[in-house]
């Protein structure tokens, strides 16, 4: 992987796939509001990637102020001012 986010950390990275995984999800679940397989993807996300990514959250909280914008900026893909 190249780019600004070539050198973050796995949690780092499991925020960064999880906020892509839950937009696409989100965008379905407004079209599509009853679907069981839907459902059961929107559970096994937050099981398998939804979850950790808040503890990996919570980790990054534990950062000084400057460093937790700089990180999350960097986890969230923008730009930097």
């Amino acid at each position: 992987m190249t780019g600004p986010r070539a050198d973050l950390a796995p949690g780092e990275l499991l925020i960064a796939h999880a906020r892509v995984r839950a937009r696409g999800l989100g965008r379905r679940l407004e079209s599509t509001m009853v679907d069981r397989q839907l459902y059961d993807e929107l559970r096994r996300f937050l099981n398998e990637v939804g979850f950790p990514a808040c503890d990996a959250l919570d980790a990054l909280a534990g950062s000084d102020d400057r460093e937790l914008r700089k990180r999350l900026h960097q986890v969230l893909g923008i730009e930097a001012r």
